[in-house]
């Protein structure tokens, strides 16, 4: 998981991992948790594991290392700040090339509400060539979406590795 810092990447991995919101302060550094998620179409397990980057400016020196290998990227914003958005076309040189992982763009805090309209999402979507999500880690609010849609993307990105 990618993006700017305070966007709810830890709130995201922490209510996949065991189905609740629980309260957490900024990450710093690197923060990795793992699980088994399974596909209920094809019943195929896969275990899994978060990396959570810090998304501050100090920590990008760990990201090129902890994106390279990787299956599926979740590029995360705060649809309350427009600017984290933007932000993540810092990781583009990162994430985009033929060797990168399938995408997914996240936007968490549905809760406090959209700050811009959904079209300016939907519009970054189509650029980058990749489906997006809005939902809240808080409350839960297109959680179980986010997951069918995590797994086709798992899905997708372990048949582009091989």
């Amino acid at each position: 998981m990618v993006g700017a810092g305070g966007v709810g990447k830890t709130a995201i991995a922490t209510r996949i991992l065991t189905g609740k919101y629980l309260e957490t302060k900024m990450t710093v550094g690197l923060n990795i948790q793992s699980w088994i998620m399974t596909d209920s179409e094809t019943g195929q397990t896969y275990k899994t594991a978060t990396f959570d980057l810090g998304g501050q400016t100090r920590f990008k020196f760990l990201h090129r290392s902890m994106v390279s290998g990787s299956h599926v990227m979740l590029l995360v914003f705060d649809v309350s700040r427009y600017e984290s958005l933007i932000e993540l076309e810092d990781w583009s040189d990162i994430i985009f090339n033929d060797d990168g992982p399938a995408c997914l763009l996240v936007g968490n805090k549905l809760d406090l509400g959209l700050s811009f309209a959904e079209d300016e999402v939907k519009a970054r979507a189509e650029e980058l060539n990749i489906p997006y999500i809005l939902l809240s880690a808080k409350t839960g609010e297109n959680f179980d979406q986010f997951q069918s849609i995590l797994i086709e993307r798992i899905r997708n990105g372990m048949s582009r590795k091989k």
